[in-house]
């Protein structure tokens, strides 16, 4: 047993373990050890009070009258202990010795009123002229307020303020323990994912308040449905966590599905405002497989979202050979690469060519492309990175990255932007809903001094209509800055014919799935003609995309299009082979 008491002596003084004799206590002495900041507490050989400082009636919240005489058995128990021999039995050391004790450790007592004190112990010995032990003196420091901020950290770095639940690091701390355990014995545990649907409604309707409010709801209903020996964590936000534990993997899907169904049921009321709560879940099995927390906790974060993409209010159990989940895992590891090339400037400008069919060549015109270089310097096109920058809203970034650049290059080349006779962007669904594009490509202008009717801007016919209004916001506010304008993709679904006259673009680029085949599909060829003549018609410019061959290259020149892009005239190169002479 560890070793509860240690002898001590009080620096300065010299060694004693005797007392000669004990007297009464000289008046001045008690004023004395009245003015003492700890309780001094006077106990005979039977460990009754025979004196006490105003200090200890003041810890013990006891005035001396009654404290002077009583057992120390009947003041102090131990917390959480019924009987006072108890107490009597760690103390015995103490009390028989005839040496100056400290405990090694703080006590925590309890008050006979019931409130707990957190203390340090001294005893010093009582001895009569023949060496006789009479009593001792204990000494009590109080502790009680460092414990209470010891605790109050405790419970900040185990415990969310907000909700009450195991915190984000005390839970991925028991995680750890549990693919720990994993490796060493043959057990399975779960862990679920949880992410409230549509929570930043909640929030951007009634305000935070509600929102943390909501938040407090669903961590008491998870709290019914799990065990006892589980864990249950707010990690942030609206995001919760349950490691289920020693739990198999059909388990865990029923648990994952009464998640679903008690959120679905509950009803949050706030005010006049009614809330119907759901959540996606992600689950994951923990085996020998899985070696770090922060493995299991991705995969279930994974999970979660391949749920919350396929619908939302549902549920996603991740597995091995998981396909979903790959395709998810290779788009964040796009994600992080992305990232880090917009930092470090490791995107590359490329352009292709776009050449007139119907006039000779007045000048360079093409297109903008973006690249992303590797580390091992391989050039990875758009449809390696793009579809993760669009799912996890990288897209304005990338989009002002290239305006930027583009533009800086223009300017750093005067004679190659004295022969352009347009180059062309592409702008996202994401920069046409940000009102600052319109702004940062001004500025970009103005920087760099560019010309603006040397550069157009691309939108697909896709995210115009999806984002009519603001799209012809900024189709007109990028004519009004003297830009050339154009619609992209177009008649890939065919419904855009009904909007072109809301959208007052320059140019329409016509969709290459259509132009690719036209020379031997007479549907296709019939749907190229309708859409280049309908272009005309509104008094645009119209240019082919996808000419991969010369039997395309010249059914387009007899339908008259204006201008024609592909393979077939040139592939994409890197801006700066542009030659400049």
């Amino acid at each position: 047993m560890k070793q509860e008491w240690e002898q001590v002596s009080v620096p300065g003084e010299p060694r004693r373990d005797k007392v000669s004799s004990v007297e009464p206590m000289p008046s001045t002495w008690a004023h004395v050890l009245d003015a003492v900041s700890d309780a001094i507490v006077g106990l005979d050989a039977d460990a009754h009070l025979t004196y006490v400082n105003r200090i200890a009636e003041h810890l013990l919240a006891l005035p001396s009258a009654e404290l002077l005489g009583s057992s120390l058995w009947d003041v102090l128990l131990l917390q959480g202990a019924n009987q006072a021999h108890d107490l009597a039995a760690l103390l015995k050391p103490a009390l028989s010795s005839c040496h100056r004790i400290r405990m090694n450790t703080d006590l925590t007592l309890c008050r006979r009123d019931g409130v707990p004190l957190a203390v340090e112990c001294l005893f010093l010995p009582i001895l009569g002229g023949a060496g006789q032990q009479l009593g001792r003196y204990l000494i009590l420091r109080d502790k009680t307020d460092s414990h209470q901020w010891s605790h109050q950290l405790r419970l900040a770095t185990t415990q969310d303020s907000l909700t009450g639940l195991v915190s984000r690091r005390e839970f991925e701390q028991r995680l750890q323990q549990a693919v720990a355990l994993c490796q060493q014995q043959d057990l399975s545990h779960v862990v679920c994912y949880i992410d409230l649907d549509q929570f930043k409604v909640v929030n951007d309707t009634c305000g935070h308040e509600v929102g943390d409010a909501l938040l407090q709801r669903v961590g008491q209903s998870l709290r019914t449905l799990i065990r006892q020996r589980d864990t249950l964590a707010r990690l942030g936000g609206d995001e919760f966590a349950i490691l289920l534990w020693q739990c198999p993997q059909d388990a865990g899907r029923r648990v994952g599905e009464q998640i679903l169904r008690t959120l679905e049921s509950l009803r949050f009321t706030w005010g006049e405002h009614r809330f119907q709560v759901t959540a996606s879940v992600g689950l994951v099995v923990l085996n020998r497989e899985i070696l770090t927390a922060a493995e299991a906790l991705s995969l279930a974060d994974s999970a979660c979202y391949v749920a919350k993409d396929t619908g939302r209010n549902r549920m996603h159990m991740a597995g091995r050979d998981d396909q979903t989940l790959q395709r998810r895992h290779d788009e964040m590891q796009w994600v992080s690469r992305l990232t880090q090339a917009l930092e470090q400037d490791a995107l590359q400008l490329y352009q292709q060519t776009i050449t007139p069919l119907q006039i000779e060549d007045e000048g360079m015109h093409y297109e903008v492309l973006v690249r992303l270089r590797g580390e091992d310097g391989v050039i990875y096109p758009p449809g390696a990175f793009m579809p993760a920058a669009e799912r996890y809203g990288l897209m304005v970034q990338l989009d002002r990255w290239v305006i930027n650049h583009t533009l800086a290059w223009l300017g750093r080349h005067p004679e190659h932007l004295a022969k352009l006779t347009l180059c062309t962007i592409n702008l996202s669904g994401a920069s046409i809903n940000q009102p600052e594009t319109l702004h940062f490509i001004a500025a970009c202008f103005e920087q760099n001094a560019v010309p603006a009717h040397k550069v157009g801007f691309e939108v697909t016919e896709t995210m115009a209509i999806n984002n009519l209004s603001l799209a012809r916001q900024l189709i007109t506010g990028l004519q009004a800055l003297g830009c050339v304008t154009a619609l992209d993709d177009f008649g890939a679904g065919m419904s855009s014919l009904a909007y072109l006259r809301a959208l007052p673009v320059d140019i329409l680029k016509i969709d290459g799935s259509f132009v690719r085949n036209m020379a031997r599909d007479p549907m296709d060829y019939a749907l190229v003609k309708a859409m280049h003549d309908i272009g005309h018609m509104t008094g645009k410019i119209t240019v082919a995309e996808f000419c991969e061959d010369a039997d395309t290259y010249r059914a387009l020149q007899d339908l008259g299009v204006d201008f024609v892009q592909g393979y077939h005239i040139a592939h994409p190169a890197p801006l700066e082979t542009i030659p400049l002479v």
